[in-house]
């Protein structure tokens, strides 16, 4: 999505500045200005990733491509789509398919998880829940069975691979 492209200008942009101005109607002025950084690193990361991982530029500009194919969505055939992505569902995976198109039907599962992080992110972090309030003993024993779950997941992991070697 290069900057003179027309979904850049006819889509990105107006949906950025649409939340803009939605969050400055409502005098939420540190918010808006906070969703502009945060769609400005969005695109620029994602852009600057695809460079980084490409195999070669004619790869890069696949990919972008790509990234903004909204026409792929509803224009998957059914046949296409790996079984693996649908039989998580079931028979549920038949009434997806009536009502979404068949490539949102086929991730609905990471947008879903996507969405979920979303809030999880809106929520205070670990270190805020410690610090704010008074230290209590279910507070203290909350903490030590999160902490406890944590330490089972690192030593009983599986994967070694450490993912930045692969660069």
């Amino acid at each position: 999505m290069i900057f003179s492209s027309t979904k850049f200008i006819l889509l990105y942009l107006p949906i950025v500045f649409a939340v803009y101005f939605l969050l400055n109607r409502y005098r939420l002025v540190s918010a808006g200005k906070l969703w502009l950084v945060a769609a400005s690193l969005f695109f620029y990361i994602n852009v600057t990733w695809v460079f980084f991982r490409a195999t070669s530029v004619a790869d890069a500009m696949t990919i972008l491509k790509g990234l903004v194919d909204f026409n792929s969505i509803s224009a998957t055939p059914v046949a296409s789509i790996p079984t693996a992505d649908l039989a998580w569902a079931g028979t549920g995976a038949d009434a997806l398919l009536a009502h979404l198109p068949t490539g949102l039907a086929a991730h609905v599962v990471s947008y879903v998880t996507i969405a979920v992080a979303f809030v999880v992110c809106a929520n205070r972090n670990s270190f805020e829940l410690t610090t704010q309030g008074s230290a209590t003993v279910q507070k203290t024993m909350w903490m030590a069975v999160l902490f406890a779950i944590a330490m089972y997941s690192t030593v009983h992991s599986t994967s070694t691979v450490f993912l930045y070697f692969n660069f």
